[in-house]
This record gives structure tokens, C-alpha cells and sequence, in this order.
């Protein structure tokens, strides 16, 4: 179950604008009270943020819908794309990514949910649609994608620890 929560949170602390990758398990609802570890109730946190929870600073009901975040995060996301959405959580001004064409793939689920769109085309490109309309490229060299006025919604959701869509 350790390396269950470890993995959910990427070996990081879970609190978005931190991912300090000294982490303990930790109980959401105080072992004291439910004498029992189960997944659900397991996070995992850096020492600062756990001692910001245990002193009321980052409330148990942030902590709870962080945690059902990750889950969201973790089934519709890759790696990539979560590094992508996290790169625009530490940078909340940031509005504009480069990425290499041949990794467009990669950030597939964040173009067709509408977070990110393409701005300009690689030098080499042959053009691929998607069933909702979008168009991505197949080829070489680097892409200008834009954050969507909805993907910032997305991002500002997930750092405010609220409900995701």
C-alpha cells in the first residue's frame, strides 16, 4: 500500500505546489481515530506540508480533495502531461510551452480536453486529426502550444485543491 500512495503522488509530496521528494506516508484522518491504513486515507507528504496540516495551516478538507485530484490526474494524464500541468501551476503567469513535435503524442489527452491548443506548426509536419476536430502534427522540430483559458481553470482548480472537472 506505501508504494501505492508513492506512486499515486510520483515519489513527490502530493500538495501541488510543492513535490518535495522527501515523503512520508501519512493519514489524512488521524490514525487515532481510525486505527486502520487504508489507501483512501493515505497521502503523501513532505515534513513542512504535514506539519502544515497538523496545524490546521492547510485544512483536511483541502487535503481529502487533493488527494481524490491525484486520482483524476494519475487515470487521465501521463507523466508528461501532468509534468506539463504542474509546470503551469509554478508558474501561474506562464501561458505558452515549447514542445518538440514528436512528443505531441504525449500531451495527446491535454489537446483534446481543450487545456492546451497548437499555436505554431513544426517545420516538417504532416497534419493528423482528432475526433473533436483538433489537428495535431506529425513530424519534427519545436511547437508553440498555448494554455486554453479553460486549461488555466483546470490548473487553478487543482492548486486551489477543488473539485476537478
Amino acid at each position: 500500500m506505501k508504494r501505492d500512495v508513492l506512486i499515486e503522488s510520483g515519489y513527490r509530496c502530493a500538495m501541488p505546489q510543492c513535490g518535495a521528494h522527501v515523503v512520508d506516508i501519512e493519514h489524512i484522518e488521524d490514525w487515532a481515530k481510525v486505527k486502520k491504513h487504508e489507501f483512501h486515507n493515505l497521502i503523501a507528504l513532505c515534513p513542512n506540508c504535514h506539519r502544515l496540516v497538523t496545524k490546521g495551516d492547510i485544512p483536511k478538507l483541502a487535503v481529502k480533495q487533493i488527494k481524490a485530484n491525484l486520482s483524476v490526474l494519475n487515470h487521465r494524464y501521463g507523466e508528461i502531461e501532468r509534468r506539463v500541468l504542474q509546470l503551469f501551476a509554478d508558474r501561474p503567469g506562464a501561458t505558452n510551452i515549447t514542445i518538440d513535435v514528436a512528443l505531441e503524442l504525449a500531451i495527446l489527452n491535454l489537446l483534446k480536453d481543450g487545456y492546451l491548443i497548437q499555436i505554431t506548426n513544426p517545420p516538417t509536419q504532416h497534419g493528423l486529426s482528432l475526433p473533436n476536430g483538433a489537428a495535431i502534427s506529425v513530424g519534427s522540430g519545436p511547437v508553440l502550444y498555448e494554455l486554453t483559458k479553460s486549461g488555466r481553470e483546470f490548473v487553478d482548480r487543482w492548486v486551489a485543491a477543488k473539485d476537478l472537472p
